[in-house]
């Protein structure tokens, strides 16, 4: 069994989310959680589906266009400098601007120093964390001390600004494309994948117990007595996997669209979002103030209703199966995947950081990784993955 192959796929994953979504979302942990009854198998089928269907049609393009002229990518070491400059450049100068204008990181406040809260802290936070899990991306494609250093500064900067999620997003995305860039054993993968986990859990557990605080928490989530355990970690990442499907079925039982307004508006940065009527009818519909997001269907549904949903999934099949099956830019594979991977929690599709993670990884692609072209009897053991 080709392991590699089983999680490079982004419909295995897809699926693997749903099937996580669901089963959590059946332990019910917060008071707020109720039955929905049959739509909550109703809308995953739906999501499935459709993906599916946009999926099985590129695999079946990819079947008959078999003819492609072969090559390898090797590394221009100036380029690859200079690039690597660029990105600590303006790293460092929003880090200083922020620094200036919003005075010490929120994960100072851990230590008694008097800071903004996480979410208030800070601009340019979408091009920053772009930028810092970038940095963490092609950390693989030089050498290992100056590897190293790209990745320490990235998880530091993520960890001063208590990012969470983009830590997450950025070893997930790593992951992937050392599986794209075949250098990682099946034997590797299985190690690899256990000490992920762990880590993710131990992440939760920790953050989430400076950040908000394990009993502040369970009381604002409305945790059930019984799932009150003192491994806050395992819980919290319940949390984050079924309770976003929760505002999603609340927000199919209210019919008001808004056409593109919210997907446009996470499109854009922070600043210039115009969507503050959507923003302020769809807290109207929360259950729990403290559980503010929907999954990837839940702005789609809010801005175009059904027909959304059925149009973005295909999309996403679409986009998914062009990007495994034709794209030989294994960067944007692995960005668009971590972003299937955490569909659950949030629409990282239409969401300005990844836009920076696109456009970056076109622009590496294009100037920084040369093509050699090769004879049809040599084998591409870089892009045949």
């Amino acid at each position: 069994m080709n392991l590699k192959r089983i999680v490079s796929s982004p419909l295995n994953i897809f699926l693997i989310i749903w099937i996580l979504v669901i089963s959590t979302f059946q332990l019910r942990v917060a008071t707020f959680i109720q039955g929905y009854n049959i739509d909550q198998f109703i809308f995953p089928l739906v999501g499935i589906f459709y993906f599916s269907i946009g999926f099985i049609l590129i695999y079946f393009l990819k079947r008959i266009n078999k003819k492609q002229k072969k090559f390898e990518f090797y590394l221009s070491n100036v380029r690859f400098i200079i690039f690597y400059y660029f990105l600590l450049f303006f790293i460092i100068i929003i880090f200083f601007i922020n620094l200036n204008f919003f005075g010490l990181p929120p994960f100072l406040s851990f230590f008694g120093y008097d800071t903004s809260v996480y979410l208030e802290y800070g601009r340019f936070k979408g091009l920053l964390f772009g930028l810092l899990i970038f940095l963490f991306l092609i950390s693989m494609y030089t050498t290992k001390k100056l590897s190293i250093f790209m990745k320490f500064i990235s998880i530091l900067i993520l960890l001063l600004y208590v990012s969470r999620g983009n830590i997450i997003f950025s070893i997930l995305a790593y992951f992937f494309l050392l599986i794209y860039e075949n250098k990682i054993t099946n034997k590797k993968l299985v190690f690899i994948s256990i000490f992920m986990i762990i880590f993710i859990l131990v992440l939760f557990q920790i953050l989430g117990e400076y950040r908000t605080g394990t009993e502040a928490f369970y009381n604002a989530l409305e945790i059930k007595d019984e799932f009150q355990i003192n491994n806050s970690g395992i819980i919290w990442l319940i949390s984050y996997i079924s309770m976003p499907f929760v505002n999603f079925l609340e927000l199919t039982h209210h019919s008001h669209m808004y056409y593109g307004e919210n997907i446009i508006s996470r499109s854009i940065p922070a600043f210039l979002n115009f969507n503050a009527e959507a923003v302020d009818f769809y807290k109207s519909t929360l259950l729990n103030q403290y559980n503010t997001v929907s999954g990837y269907m839940g702005p789609v549904y809010l801005d175009f209703g059904l027909l959304g949903i059925i149009m973005y999934n295909f999309f996403l099949g679409l986009v998914l199966g062009y990007s495994y099956y034709f794209s030989k830019n294994n960067l944007i594979k692995s960005i668009l995947i971590t972003a299937i991977f955490l569909s659950f929690f949030v629409d990282y599709f239409f969401y300005f950081t990844t836009i920076v993670l696109i456009i970056l990884s076109i622009i590496f692609n294009k100037f920084v990784l040369k093509r050699r072209y090769l004879n049809n009897d040599c084998i591409n053991n870089y892009t045949d993955i």
